[in-house]
């Protein structure tokens, strides 16, 4: 289906298997007549599109015929050589031909949406959607992808969307192939914005963790009681409360992805003792690794309110049905998880922000200069970098103890390991050594 609603009409050949082919020419379901293989009269071009359909199908018998005529041996694609009437005209605007793309290949939804998500992308980067194929050139796309603040992955599916879109526009010569701008670029490394990777110190947890606190109870020692709006808020997945508790679970929960949090059953959960301490034992496995991973989470005031305060509100047995629809699609949850992670990371960063402005007002009523969070660089995946270089920095935790922590290959904890700048965390570790 095109951007019009309308479903483009095939040529079909059966004939040692079966090929089909677009004939450039589309038309609403209403409108199609399915027995008579033709165009209804309620469709306002119908004679004018009923006349290409019926040189397209006579061009392709007529081939025919004179292919056996003269004895010779034919094949599907042969016969369908050159049927398509490029009805729509040469248009060269990246939506014309992204979605000429679509209706020919008759890509899955999932795949259109791919295509789609990039368009949008490169309007809002370029501040408008009619711009041409050929406008899209290299230095157009490296300086794209420099502004995006997404995934690596992400990018690549935009740049492969971009290049395909390119392809067709070349085979159907709408463009020059020497301004193809893929042709001396692959996206690497250097080209991303750089904040996937940002992690935070120990004490900016902390302080999230006490904002956040803050945010939902009323303390007085040991004893607390959730603000008037607290217990409210938390069941809302555009609130600040849940938010920022999405954030503290990725990174309480061993490093674990928003979907794998939002994916969490209640039976993932028990209550156990260790040391003569209460626990919740949280046992899960990754999306993409499918390894099991193993949480202790120890009974606070913090896990009273992100396990035991869920645990009585789930739907289907599902513990954060907020963040999705609960009902057991994956591809439906990560949608809904992925929507829910984009408004999320606006409350994280807004809370950040007000730490940022206390910590300002501390350094300057104590003398001290404590560092400051670069909150427009925190992103959902902050937290389980933040986890890791934690880790990593710790003495007692082994690079092998870390990957199983973080349920992934030791050979891959490379990503995790961040450069260190700071003169204290240098001093820290050159201090220790035994010479």
């Amino acid at each position: 289906m095109n951007k019009d609603g309308e479903y483009p009409i095939y040529i079909v050949v059966c004939f040692r298997g079966r090929l089909e082919r677009s004939t450039g020419v589309s038309c609403l379901p209403r409108h199609w007549d399915s027995r008579r293989e033709i165009i209804k009269n309620a469709c306002p071009n119908a004679v004018v599109l009923n006349k290409i359909l019926f040189d397209i199908k006579h061009k392709v018998i007529e081939r025919k015929n004179e292919y056996e005529y003269n004895g010779k041996v034919y094949t599907p694609s042969m016969l369908l050589e050159e049927c398509t009437v490029d009805f729509n005209g040469k248009s060269n605007v990246y939506s014309d031909v992204m979605y000429k793309l679509l209706d020919d290949r008759r890509l899955k939804k999932k795949t259109r949406n791919k295509y789609i998500y990039a368009y949008n992308k490169l309007s809002e980067f370029l501040h408008r959607s009619d711009f041409l194929v050929d406008e899209v050139t290299q230095a157009l796309v490296k300086d794209f992808i420099k502004a995006l603040d997404i995934s690596d992955g992400t990018i690549r599916d935009i740049c492969s969307c971009i290049a395909s879109v390119w392809n067709y526009a070349i085979s159907r010569k709408l463009v020059d192939a020497a301004d193809y701008p893929f042709s001396s670029f692959k996206f690497a490394s250097k080209f991303k914005s750089g904040t996937r990777d940002y992690f935070l110190d120990v004490s900016h947890m902390k302080k999230l963790l006490e904002y956040w606190l803050d945010l939902c109870t009323i303390r007085n020692g040991k004893r607390w009681k959730y603000r008037d709006d607290a217990f409210e808020n938390l069941g809302k997945r555009s609130s600040a409360e849940f938010s920022i508790l999405w954030f503290l679970l990725m990174y309480k929960l061993n490093g674990s992805a928003p979907i794998e949090i939002a994916m969490l059953k209640c039976s993932d959960c028990k209550q156990i003792e260790i040391n003569n301490q209460q626990y919740w034992a949280i046992d899960f496995r990754r999306q993409k690794t499918n390894a099991e991973v193993h949480v202790r989470l120890k009974r606070d005031i913090f896990s009273i309110i992100a396990i035991e305060h869920f645990i009585g509100r789930s739907i289907n047995g599902m513990l954060y049905p907020i963040v999705t629809d609960a009902s057991g699609d994956v591809e439906k949850m990560h949608r809904a998880s992925w929507k829910a992670s984009e408004t999320a990371i606006r409350h994280i960063r807004n809370a950040f922000k007000a730490i940022n402005a206390a910590t300002i007002q501390h350094n300057v009523d104590y003398h001290c200069n404590e560092p400051l969070v670069k909150y427009e660089k925190v992103v959902m995946y902050s937290a389980r970098h933040s986890l890791a270089n934690h880790l990593l920095n710790s003495p007692n935790v082994s690079v092998r103890e870390l990957a199983s922590i973080l349920a992934r290959q030791p050979s891959s904890i490379s990503v995790y390991i961040h450069q260190l700048k700071r003169n204290e965390d240098i001093v820290k570790i050159t201090d220790n050594l035994p010479i």
